[in-house]
């Protein structure tokens, strides 16, 4: 699936040095840090977060999209 490749690309992209992690940009943590996908068919274009913000952001989009 299209979600998966997005995930895998920019692990890949990260590995190899074309691509850097930053800071959680809605807390500023910098441990446990994740891309997140907004589109997956633009794989590399990512927002970094904290996996707790992460968590938030999708149960608040789960909320909206009800």
């Amino acid at each position: 699936p299209i979600k998966i490749h997005a995930q895998n690309k920019v692990r890949y992209q990260v590995r190899v040095g074309n691509l850097t992690k930053h800071n959680c940009e809605i807390c500023l943590d910098n441990e446990h840090i994740i891309g997140h996908h907004s589109d997956y068919t633009k794989p590399l274009d990512v927002i970094w977060l904290c996996i707790a913000c992460h968590n938030k952001l999708h149960a608040k989009l789960k909320y909206l999209n009800k």
